[in-house]
């Protein structure tokens, strides 16, 4: 399952890396988002793949029902990251697996030099949040709160 799937760019590529028996299904709490990845299925006439609207904190799937799980670039919007591994971990079958990226540290990004202009003229705390599990082991020790063991981080 590819959590999070935007208009489905992931969800493609996972589903070209599994053999003809090998679905996907797609999730996103964005209706929009989840309009255009089912409407590029249809185009590609691809059926080993779904997508549905679903709140990742709250994903109404059962338990032990998927062998993979998958969240490029998603988990730093949610308001509970933590909550969302937590229901990943839950219908993960027993000895699944899971892959997230999320962006790195905040002074490490590209856009790095306007941040200081941006925090003088905008006042929120939701942009350095973004970054937070960037931040060195953040993202190991929300995976550990939700309950996965052997963790293998790169970056």
């Amino acid at each position: 399952m590819d959590i999070a799937c935007g208009t489905g760019l992931v969800s493609f590529l996972a589903l070209e890396k599994l053999g003809v028996e090998g679905r996907v299904l797609g999730t996103d709490i964005s209706e929009r988002m989840v309009e255009i990845a089912s409407s590029l299925a249809l185009i590609k006439n691809e059926g080993r793949v779904q997508f549905q609207r679903m709140d990742a904190e709250e994903l109404s799937l059962a338990n032990n029902s998927f062998d993979v799980a998958v969240c490029a670039l998603g988990l730093m919007y949610m308001p509970d990251p933590r909550k969302a591994l937590e229901e990943m971990y839950r219908v993960l079958k027993p000895g699944g697996r899971v892959a997230a990226a999320v962006w790195g540290q905040r002074n490490q990004c590209g856009w790095a030099d306007i941040f200081e202009i941006v925090d003088q003229h905008v006042a929120s705390e939701v942009c350095p949040m973004f970054f937070n599990l960037g931040n060195p082991d953040m993202l190991s020790l929300h995976f550990k709160a939700a309950g996965f063991g052997e963790l293998k981080c790169s970056g």
